[in-house]
This record gives structure tokens, sequence and C-alpha cells, in this order.
């Protein structure tokens, strides 16, 4: 992941990602210049990772409604508790719906994610109670952002969808 502390460059991208402007504005085109950056870079970078200092995944997930894998660059938050298991926030950056993404891995669970250049099999399931506290905790030490989209999501649950290694850690 990121272990290294947050440059103050990478804090003020992140305010600017927290902000309406900036999320409107990631939302659109974020995940496409991700997709450049990743295949420039071997896999390895993602501009979205480099500019607000975050731990970005890469995750191949076969579409609910066309049955294709759709790949999307998505925030991850590395489970504390469990080495090498992933949350992935639907925040869908605060809007009133949740992502595709989100329906994508409740209709076909099992996954593949690029995280650093390493590739690795999952299956996801949507947190409940403790669980989705727990990461919803990470969530929040992760990413200054998360409480604004929460706010901005209004009446909508956010959900968690937790990642678990299926090939070993």
């Amino acid at each position: 992941m990121n272990d290294a502390v947050t440059p103050p460059k990478a804090n003020l991208m992140q305010k600017f990602a927290a902000s309406r402007p900036g999320a409107w504005l990631l939302a659109r085109v974020g995940h496409h210049l991700d997709r450049v950056f990743l295949r420039l870079s071997g896999e390895r970078i993602m501009l979205s990772g480099l500019l607000v200092g975050l731990p970005v995944v890469m995750v191949d997930a076969i579409g609910a409604r066309t049955g294709r894998v759709r790949r999307i660059p998505l925030l991850c938050i590395p489970d504390q508790q469990q080495e090498g298991d992933l949350a992935l926030i639907a925040s869908n950056f605060g809007q009133g719906h949740n992502p595709a993404w989100y329906f994508n891995l409740k209709a076909n669970p099992e996954v593949s994610c690029t995280l650093n250049g390493k590739v690795a099999s999952y299956r996801a399931h949507e947190a409940e109670g403790d669980e989705y506290q727990r990461f919803w905790r990470y969530a929040l030490a992760t990413y200054i952002g998360f409480p604004g989209y929460k706010q901005r999501a209004g009446a909508r649950r956010i959900p968690i969808m937790v990642l678990r290694r299926l090939d070993g850690a």
C-alpha cells in the first residue's frame, strides 16, 4: 500500500478531491486518466494514487448486466486485521446512488485486482454490523473526503465491499 507519510501536496489534492467540484471532476475523468497511467507504467502507477497519496487498486469484475469484464480503479482500504484483504467504499463521490461497480460485485463476487503491479483473486461480500463499522473507521483514517461524501449522499447508506484473498497472502 502506501505506508509513507502523505506529502503536503497530496493533502492539498485530497482536499480538492473531497470538494464538490473535485468529486464531480474525478467522478467523470479520474478513472480514464488512471487507466492511461496504468498502461504506461506496466500496471504499477495510477494518477489518483500518485496525486493524492492514497492506495488505489485496479479491479476487474464481471458486469452485472453485460457479463463483460469491467475494469475500474478504486481507492482501497487495507484490512488491518487480515493482511492482503481489502475494502472498497461505494461512496460514488457522495452521489445519491451507488456506483455501477457495487452492483457488479454483488452479482459477480469473484474479482481480480492489481495492486502495486501484483495481481490477485478475491471474493467480495458486503460488510455489515461490526465489520462495517471497523472498515468505516479505517476509511475515515485513510481519506479526508469520506465524511463529506457521506453527508452529500444524504439518506443513502454507503456500502462497503470487503475483498477476501482467494490465493493466499
